[in-house]
């Protein structure tokens, strides 16, 4: 079937198109946002076909079945359902249970994911491109823990991920413990905690790449490739080395070097002008300086507990919370308390112009 030129659910394609029309007018506001988002050439509206078999109808089905309020689909899957080549994009899939779901070469780019477990899943050759996933999980299950009708008297039901490409995906906390992900693809992608516990994804490509806090514990890192990607962390490769499954990763193929401040400004500032917001943890202590605040395109304030404990009692306390609250409001940025312990903190803070708080006396 034929594909448009712009796809309503690519967010930076519509900015692209929008933004085209004072491009001559706005050239610095173009030129930042086409190294931002890797814009390359003019708008296009041609057709085409897509690259490989599909199925809108298979799309449309689980469409469908997500409006409906379908939240778990062991049931329909053991009893048949197959969503394989299913092409739907930019789908809303919270909180859904599709454990041994088959979705074999299926193509959800675009889509945001929230709480999904795909346990036990046939994905081999799935397109995951430009889709934002929050505590998703791909995780083998084992038997003890698949959900019914599905036997338990099995040992393991493995995550089948060969070929799986997440293009420039921003994925927060996944979990990719013990999957066979043979040449699974994360290039351009940006990963925060992930989780490869076991994994064997051998052959997989991380060219580019944000990896933040990852977790490599016995993972298969056999032909892995890591060209440009940036891991935090000055001891990454050795951490990642000691990590692997044994004798998997060859630390010797690989050089690290820091990135320049410029680098990381552009992965920041991707991310604000994508609509995130970004918090300077702990301010008032360590790095959390008001110099982090001068060179990161910080959106809120989290001041630090040592500030907060106390605070309804303590008039030196209070005369620095309101002038960093101050701070704050002239600088256009939002304050969060933390380590709030009890009411009247908290009370305090509000009075003081606080909006936001954190901590046990809140919890």
């Amino acid at each position: 079937f034929l594909r448009g030129g712009i796809a309503t659910e690519d967010q930076s394609a519509i900015l692209k198109d929008a933004l085209a029309r004072r491009k001559e007018d706005l050239p610095q506001t173009w030129a930042a946002l086409s190294a931002g988002f890797g814009w390359d050439g003019e708008v296009a509206y041609s057709l085409d076909l897509v690259d490989r078999p599909a199925s809108p109808e298979r799309g449309q089905l689980l469409t469908a079945l997500l409006q409906s309020g379908v939240r778990d689909t062991e049931v329909l899957s053991f009893y048949g359902l197959d969503l394989s080549y299913a092409y739907a994009h930019g789908l809303l899939l919270p909180d859904v249970s599709a454990q041994a779901a088959r979705l074999a070469y299926a193509d959800l780019s675009y889509s945001q994911m929230l709480e999904t477990d795909f346990g036990g899943a046939s994905l081999t050759g799935a397109r995951l491109r430009n889709t934002f996933l929050k505590d998703v999980s791909f995780a083998s299950v084992p038997g003890s823990e698949i959900r019914p009708p599905y036997s338990k008297d099995l040992a393991f039901y493995n995550t089948n991920m060969a070929g799986v490409d997440f293009h420039d995906a921003h994925l927060l906390r996944p979990d990719f413990s013990n999957i066979d992900g043979l040449a699974v693809q994360f290039d351009g992608a940006t990963l925060v905690e992930p989780q490869f516990q076991d994994a064997r994804i051998s052959a997989g490509t991380f060219r580019g790449t944000v990896l933040l806090a990852p977790e490599f514990v016995g993972t298969d890192l056999r032909s892995v490739d890591f060209d440009g990607a940036i891991i935090d962390g000055a001891d990454a490769l050795d951490r990642i080395a000691a990590e692997a499954a044994e004798g998997s990763f060859q630390r010797a193929r690989f050089e690290q070097s820091p990135i320049t401040l410029e680098d990381a400004l552009q992965v920041t500032s991707l991310y604000t002008m994508m609509g995130y917001a970004i918090d300077l943890d702990d301010f008032g202590t360590g790095h959390a300086s008001i110099s982090s605040m001068r060179r990161l395109p910080i959106t809120r304030l989290k001041v630090d507990r040592s500030f907060v404990t106390h605070i309804d009692s303590d008039p030196e306390q209070q005369r620095m919370i309101a002038a960093i609250v101050t701070m704050a409001e002239r600088l256009g940025l939002d304050t969060l308390a933390e380590g709030v312990e009890h009411a009247g903190e908290h009370a305090m803070l509000s009075q003081l112009g606080c909006r936001h708080v954190q901590g046990f006396g809140i919890a």
